[in-house]
């Protein structure tokens, strides 16, 4: 197969306990520049971080006060050019999709649109236009 033009890499998800001390974590240890902090209807705190121009990290709070060990990786995103068509192409090639197709007007300057769904192995995909 091969390469799909417009896709590049995103963010890796991971689940952490306490997002205000991941954030510090990852800032102050690691360099990381907090870019977005979003709390969601439901009360779920998330803090997008990154690397300038390299490498970002979502961090999503589970609120379990113990180290998530080997199951602290939520999901890898990959940035697509075209969000509906990438879309139609999965789901010919049989992919189910786990989540709707989403939309949140809080993630990045003009929103993104994402949907979840599982790698052959059962890890778990993002893939966004943003």
């Amino acid at each position: 197969m091969k390469t799909e033009e417009g896709i590049r890499s995103s963010h890796v998800g991971i689940n952490v306990s306490d997002l205000d001390r991941s954030i510090g974590f990852y800032e102050s240890l690691l360099g990381f520049q907090l870019v977005s902090r979003i709390v969601l209807e439901d009360g779920l705190r998330i803090g997008f971080l990154e690397l300038p121009e390299q490498f970002q990290i979502e961090l999503v709070e589970t609120g379990i006060d113990e180290p998530c060990g080997d199951g602290a990786w939520n999901h890898v995103c990959l940035r697509v050019a075209d969000f509906d068509e990438c879309c139609q192409r999965l789901q010919a090639e049989g992919i189910i999709f786990e989540t709707e197709k989403l939309f949140r007007k809080e993630f990045w300057e003009h929103g993104m649109k994402f949907a979840f769904f599982r790698g052959p192995d059962g890890e778990r995909l993002e893939i966004a236009e943003y």
